[in-house]
């Protein structure tokens, strides 16, 4: 009977050194592309370090708009910052930011893909920033292009003095375009008081089944205050209800200078609290119907984009 052949002890050491230099040359190269993406990825892909708008000079060497680069490629989302655009919007983002100023003034930023770029619009959204600190937890607007024809955004809010701006442009996942460039323009605003209620923190209660006077004038736009892009707002003036029994409740504001009406309800307002909004059309009327709960906080968002805005009257019943 022949005699049994013992495998070769080098065997299994071989293999298992082999397996062992397989996996290290993978993990090695993992690490190499992960960093490669990372060195890719622009600085303003976070909110940490967003890019600053700088002069830039028409061909006759006069300063029209200031700029700012906003690099697409190889950038991410981010994590815990809303996608008011829905949740396929902002896929990939660049920031900017406007920097604070010593008075009141109109902020207009536009984000377009230039020349031999796809033609896909950005996705735009602003963050006012608080006295002190960053927020990026609510924007107070957003807009995307309204077609093929149309290759820029655009958002225009009017912010207090001593508040800076976050501005996060975007692009959705399938989109293609490597980069945008962002414009900006800002005006200042005559000297004024803010009206009562210009922060939803401040905002005055309205009685039930009477109609009141709301001043809107000086009106500004403030961190608290969401945004919601089929009714945006330059700038804002808040009233609230306390709702004591369950039902369906009337709003009708009024106002030439009135340019949106947005109801939210919650113990403070949230974009995802937000029930209905009525923007303005060829009638100063604006109306909406609302089912309420006993104990809602119903929270009334008159928006206005004039300088010259006067008074509006707003009332709410059964």
């Amino acid at each position: 009977m022949p005699a049994r052949t013992r495998p070769s002890r080098e065997v299994a050491p071989a293999r298992t050194r082999a397996a062992l230099r397989t996996a290290l040359a993978l993990a090695l190269l993992a690490a190499a592309t992960a960093a490669d993406a990372r060195a890719q990825a622009p600085a303003s892909d976070a909110p940490g370090a967003p890019a600053a708008f700088t002069t830039f000079s028409a061909e006759n060497g006069s300063p029209t708009t200031l700029q700012a680069q906003a690099p697409l490629a190889g950038t991410t989302a981010d994590p815990g910052v809303p996608r008011c655009l829905g949740p396929r919007s902002f896929a990939r983002t660049s920031w900017a930011v406007v920097p604070a100023a010593d008075r009141s003034r109109v902020v207009r930023v536009s984000a377009l893909t230039p020349s031999l770029e796809p033609d896909e619009a950005p996705q735009l959204a602003a963050f006012v920033q608080p006295a002190a600190g960053t927020q990026t937890r609510e924007p107070q607007a957003c807009d995307e292009g309204a077609g093929l024809l149309d290759r820029s955004s655009a958002v225009e809010l009017r912010v207090p003095a001593g508040r800076a701006v976050l501005v996060q442009v975007g692009q959705p996942a399938a989109a293609r375009a490597s980069r945008a460039v962002l414009e900006l323009q800002t005006t200042d605003l005559p000297a004024a008081a803010n009206p009562p209620g210009d922060r939803a923190g401040t905002a005055r209660t309205l009685p039930l089944g009477r109609t009141r006077t709301v001043p809107l004038a000086g009106a500004t736009l403030t961190e608290e205050d969401p945004a919601q892009p089929a009714c945006p707002a330059g700038g804002t003036v808040w009233r609230r209800v306390t709702i004591r029994r369950a039902g369906t409740y009337r709003v009708l504001a009024t106002g030439r200078t009135l340019g949106t009406l947005t109801a939210f309800v919650g113990s403070r307002p949230r974009g995802a609290g937000a029930r209905a909004c009525v923007n303005r059309s060829r009638s100063d009327r604006m109306r909406m119907r609302l089912r309420l709960r006993a104990g809602n906080v119903l929270w009334l968002r008159l928006g206005v984009d004039r300088s010259d805005a006067g008074n509006a009257r707003l009332r709410i019943g059964r």
